[in-house]
């Protein structure tokens, strides 16, 4: 089934949850569909981030959404027992996982507790479905694992909107009638030995914020020299140490949380081993008859000026095309409809890993072009298990057609051609 976008966001007062590993979605998606299936898989939607990391899109295989909130009261209710239902599922597999005892297995099962945080209640969608008045509506999740940031303690809203199932038991017993009460009389609390407790306390706390203050620094005796004598590359050092171990302890929990998943995975699968999945062709050049069979086959359009970028793997490599007024056309700016730079981005390839294709090609063509000098760029978004994507980019100029080939990878990223166009 296609993804379809249903939300977009900015990072802008939100603080992420866990470190980045416990936010794959590859992972959390994988142990929710292997565990349950795809109603709990489903309740997480994708998120894809723009190169400047000033936006992110959300994605969902179920089509369109609503927000919660936005639903007839019938309906909500309806959704919102359906949340309840996977949100109990999700905290009772985070439970067992975290019983076990073993340090991997609790960053997995806190992975799973920080999933179901979101920032407000405009971050819970819901799907429409066909089936039974429950399954009916799919709950769908963006911002997961964040919440607002906010120095006072906030319940998460997840808890606070889902309905609380009362355990099941004996039916309350009846109140008891009213016993009198014997009231002793009350003494005069002595209040001045409050006061003089309060100074005190108050006095210890101050001495002690000043021992902490200089002590880093190595108090010296009255009589032997100043109080802060440390120097400061201490300090530098310091906060240098902080942050390395800061970053060390992120990669350690991102590396413990896939071993984690990878070694339940394989016990799941070792009762029924499979064949090795066959390897992917080495990628290759494109020649330009099979570009144009990629065209074709994607329905892409021609103009007085073409850019077609071709290339063998699951790879998304994106297509810019810089005009000489100084307009791009890319992924987020898809059409331009400049007099002098009159041009539109209409394939766009492997954007969403699901639908992916080892045969991909994109596509960006001129109803107008102006003559000069054409910046072309393309940059690798995500390598997906390539080390090296070698690709082709075609040009057709009229009736003129050049093919150039070239390569990105993780230390280069992005690769760049000018082409000079002139109508003579």
């Amino acid at each position: 089934m296609p993804s379809t976008r249903i939300a977009s966001t900015t990072p802008e007062s939100l603080v992420s949850l866990g470190a980045a590993g416990q936010r794959s979605f590859e992972l959390l998606r994988g142990v929710l569909l292997a565990e349950f299936g795809e109603r709990h898989a489903g309740l997480l939607a994708e998120p894809v981030g723009s190169p400047d990391g000033e936006q992110t899109d959300w994605y969902s295989e179920g089509g369109e959404a609503s927000l919660l909130i936005e639903l007839p009261e019938t309906e909500q209710a309806v959704a919102r027992d359906e949340l309840g239902r996977l949100m109990a599922d999700i905290q009772n597999l985070a439970a067992r996982i975290e019983s076990r005892g073993d340090p991997n297995d609790r960053n997995l099962s806190q992975a799973l507790r920080n999933l179901l945080e979101v920032p407000d209640e405009h971050c819970i969608y819901v799907q429409r479905k066909d089936g039974s008045e429950e399954s009916s509506y799919q709950p769908v999740l963006v911002n997961w694992a964040h919440r607002r940031d906010t120095q006072a303690p906030v319940e998460s809203v997840l808890k606070a909107m889902v309905p609380r199932r009362p355990p099941p038991g004996p039916p309350p017993a009846a109140p008891t009638p009213p016993v009198a009460a014997v009231i002793a009389p009350r003494t005069a609390f002595p209040w001045w030995l409050v006061w003089w407790l309060g100074w005190i306390l108050l006095g210890f706390m101050i001495a002690y914020l000043l021992w902490l203050l200089i002590l880093p620094c190595g108090v010296r005796t009255p009589f032997g020299g100043n109080l802060n004598f440390c120097p400061a590359a201490v300090f530098a050092e310091a906060n240098g140490a902080a942050a390395r171990r800061v970053q060390l302890e992120s990669e350690i929990a991102e590396a413990e949380l896939r071993i984690a998943i990878l070694q339940g995975q394989c016990q799941a699968q070792a009762a029924v081993p499979e064949p090795p999945p066959p390897e992917p062709p080495p990628p290759v050049e494109e020649p330009a008859d099979e570009i144009e069979e990629r065209l074709e086959r994607e329905d892409a359009q021609r103009g007085e000026l073409s850019f077609s970028l071709a290339w063998n793997s699951l790879s998304d490599l994106d297509l810019y095309a810089k005009c000489p007024s100084g307009d791009e056309i890319y992924y987020s700016n898809k059409i331009e409809e400049n007099w002098s730079c009159a041009g539109e981005l209409d394939v766009d390839a492997n954007l969403r890993q699901s639908s992916s294709t080892r045969e991909p090609v994109e596509n960006i063509w001129f109803t107008h072009a102006a003559d000069g000098r054409y910046r072309i760029t393309v940059k690798q978004h995500a390598s997906r298990g390539v080390s090296t994507n070698r690709f082709t980019l075609r040009i057709q100029d009229g009736g003129r057609i050049e093919t150039i080939t070239g390569a990105v990878s993780g230390s280069n990223r992005v690769w760049t051609h000018v082409y000079q166009r002139t109508s003579d």
